[in-house]
């Protein structure tokens, strides 16, 4: 594991030589949508043909020399911040070009692959299906962008599918958890109408769309959440990946709202086997609070918040050779086993985090002065895709 600080710190890759160049890229296209990203990504014009591709963030940085080979994906789009990379396209009506060392592609180019060099400012637009390799050329490349679940046409076809019917021929939960994360309620609300209604005061069926609500907690679409409340809840309850979502992105207005709606601060965010979650999304590990998260990535208002709703502050994480050996799946935006019985305070402590141990050992004071519940239905276009990346 490495920081950006440190990886970009290092001596450059010139001065390191070939043989010890930076052996990675630093990619991410399953993180937070975050004020980090809109701001890398503020003088950078999107034209209006890529609206619609808007799933999965995407961030990309890498020093000189570090390349990808040859792959493809989903449609996507990547805008170009700091640095030039260079991309090798081809076709997907051909097989996949020789993976090679990316400088052979440009001293021998295969036939049918092009090669395309972005500057600082450009946006380049990769469709469904084409290989592409790039190839970092400065010592400080970063990029930002968005990632599609589809060619943008599977709604449409969706829908056209349950015309004749009255009800479509597939509804997958990725779907539903691509909708609210993305936050599109209308599209979300679309999906919803087809699975039809549900009652909240059946207390013994699973929680039906736990991960599909942390999907739009961790973005702070309150909209969404709304949405998915009768989906979300079971006894009165919310499913615990909701909060610890929006605790761990810092969306204090979100987790004001999911408390006053019955959000319990001592659940823990483990994952029954039977229900859902985006491959992406979860990993084995042990069960943290919301408390937990919320210190660990050094959101003070949120710790307060939580303390003030009762959250214990005293709680451990699984500790002990029999309870160590004991895992589950948690999500993987924080991870895995760090700080075996440590408290919140621990975990603070340890990140650094001043601001979030002086919040925990004084309590909650000072809460007034943060936005309340009421406030957060008011704000929500401030609040929304307002969180912190994590680096898996």
């Amino acid at each position: 594991v490495v920081s950006l600080r440190t990886y970009f710190e290092e001596p450059s890759s010139e001065a390191l030589g070939d043989a010890d160049r930076p052996p990675a890229v630093i990619f991410e296209n399953s993180f937070l949508d975050c004020d980090t990203q809109r701001a890398l990504s503020a003088d950078c014009e999107r034209p209006s043909q890529l609206a619609d591709i808007h799933a999965e963030p995407i961030f990309s940085a890498a020093r000189r020399h570090t390349y990808v080979g040859f792959h493809s994906h989903k449609a996507s789009w990547l805008a170009q911040v700091q640095g030039r990379k260079a991309w090798f396209l081809a076709s997907p009506s051909r097989e996949m070009p020789l993976v090679r060392e990316p400088w052979e592609y440009v001293e021998a180019r295969p036939e049918g692959v092009e090669l395309v060099v972005a500057q600082p400012g450009d946006v380049l637009f990769v469709p469904e299906g084409w290989w592409h390799a790039t190839w970092n050329l400065d010592d400080f490349v970063v990029g930002v962008g968005w990632e599609s679940p589809d060619d943008g046409s599977s709604l449409e076809a969706w829908r056209a599918s349950g015309a004749q019917s009255g009800k479509p021929k597939y509804l997958t939960q990725e779907m539903l958890y691509l909708a609210a994360r993305a936050g599109y309620p209308d599209v979300l609300q679309s999906l919803l109408e087809w699975l039809g209604p549900m009652e909240d005061a059946d207390e013994d069926r699973p929680y039906l769309l736990g991960a599909v609500a942390a999907g739009a907690a961790i973005s702070g679409h309150l909209k969404a959440l709304e949405l998915l409340e009768p989906f979300s809840r079971r006894d009165g309850c919310w499913h615990p990946w909701a909060l610890h979502a929006a605790a761990l992105s810092g969306q204090d207005a979100t987790v004001a709202w999911l408390l006053e709606r019955g959000a319990a601060t001592a659940a823990l965010d483990s994952l029954n086997e039977s229900e859902w979650a985006p491959s992406h999304a979860f990993q084995d590990g042990h069960a943290w609070t919301a408390l937990h998260a919320a210190a660990w990535s050094g959101h003070a208002s949120v710790v307060k918040r939580l303390l003030a709703a009762g959250a214990d502050a005293s709680t451990t994480i699984a500790s002990g050779a029999a309870e160590a050996a004991v895992t589950c799946r948690v999500p993987r935006w924080r991870p895995s086993v760090e700080g075996e019985g440590a408290t919140a305070l621990h975990l603070a402590a340890r990140r650094g985090h001043h601001e979030v141990v002086e919040a925990l050992l004084s309590g909650a004071e000072g809460l007034v002065d943060l936005p309340d519940a009421g406030q957060a239905q008011n704000t929500n276009s401030n609040h929304n895709n307002n969180s912190n990346s994590h680096k898996k």
